[in-house]
C-alpha cells in the first residue's frame, strides 16, 4: 500500500497506487478533494461512444463561434435569460439548470443535434 504525506490542508493520505496512476487536487465550495485516476482506457471506442465525442465535439466548436460572433451572442444570451428565469421560477421542472453560459449553449447545441 502507498502511502505519502502531504503538506497543509491533508496530513497524508493512503491507498494502492499505480506507476501510472494521477493524483488530481480540486477545491470546490472551499474544500480541497484529492482523486486517484486510473490510467484512462486507450482502445477503440464503440460506435455510439463515437458518436457521442463527435457530437459533443462539433459542439464546443460551434459554442466557440457563438461565442465569438456578437450578433449570434446576443441571440444566445437572451435564450439563457429566458432559461434562468424558468429555472428559477419553476425548480422542479427544471431541477438541473446550466450554470455557465457555455454550457447552456453546448448543452442546447446537444440536445437539438439528437432529436
Amino acid at each position: 500500500m502507498a502511502r505519502t504525506t502531504l503538506s497543509h490542508p491533508f496530513d497524508s493520505m493512503s491507498g494502492k497506487l499505480g506507476s501510472t496512476d494521477k493524483i488530481i487536487m480540486r477545491t470546490r465550495n472551499g474544500r480541497t478533494h484529492a482523486y486517484v485516476v486510473k490510467h484512462p482506457y486507450k482502445g477503440p471506442l464503440a460506435p455510439s461512444r463515437q458518436k457521442a465525442v463527435s457530437t459533443f465535439s462539433e459542439a464546443v466548436k460551434q459554442t466557440s463561434v457563438i461565442m465569438n460572433t456578437p450578433e449570434l451572442r446576443s441571440e444566445w444570451e437572451e435564450k439563457y435569460a429566458d432559461y434562468r428565469k424558468k429555472a428559477d421560477r419553476y425548480p422542479n421542472t427544471h431541477p438541473n439548470p446550466y450554470t455557465t453560459f457555455r454550457g447552456f449553449i453546448i448543452g442546447s447545441l446537444i440536445h437539438t443535434s439528437k432529436s
